[in-house]
């Protein structure tokens, strides 16, 4: 997953100029002081600062989560974090616990379910773990999936989003 940002000069901005560019992040700081910052006319004496007017990540929230002075340090932080996670898992996780548990844990972390129901979360637990070959039958029609998911549900350290159920490995 990728995350890229404009990056504006904001002496400009204040002015009336918008002046900035795309950058793809992670980037090397040198790069980013020596090549970026350059380009928006940042030079460190009459235009000083820069600030984020615009992202694009399959992430929804990251703006937020940012903000639009973020620094250069948290924005990679990010966008390392972000690099190995499939967008469904990931926006899951960020809906549920957020963006804190994107950066301090790998997807290894978390087993995540596609369900979008607490029935969907009974039905993969009792048939996906070999629950179901313990039960007889002519007593599978009788299980209440949507109770039992609703149980598993509310005693994990998990949550239902709109992307999946997930929760914390143990």
């Amino acid at each position: 997953m990728e995350l890229k940002a404009f990056v504006t000069n904001l002496g400009k901005y204040n002015e009336g100029v918008l002046c900035g560019q795309w950058v793809y992040f992670p980037i090397d700081e040198d790069e980013f002081s020596e090549k970026i910052l350059p380009d928006i006319g940042v030079d460190g004496k009459r235009y000083e600062e820069w600030f984020i007017t615009d992202y694009e990540c399959e992430l929804d929230g990251v703006a937020e989560y940012l903000g639009e002075y973020p620094s250069l340090e948290d924005v990679n932080i990010l966008a390392e974090a972000v690099e190995s996670w499939d967008e469904d898992y990931a926006q899951a996780v960020v809906d549920v616990c957020g963006f804190d548990d994107i950066i301090n844990y790998d997807e290894n972390g978390f087993l995540f379910v596609e369900a979008e129901s607490d029935a969907d979360i009974g039905e993969y637990y009792i048939n996906e773990t070999g629950m179901a070959a313990d039960i007889p039958e002519w007593l599978i029609n009788y299980i209440d999936y949507e109770a039992y998911g609703r149980d598993v549900r509310l005693n994990s350290d998990g949550g239902l989003s709109s992307n999946g159920y997930f929760v914390e490995r143990i």
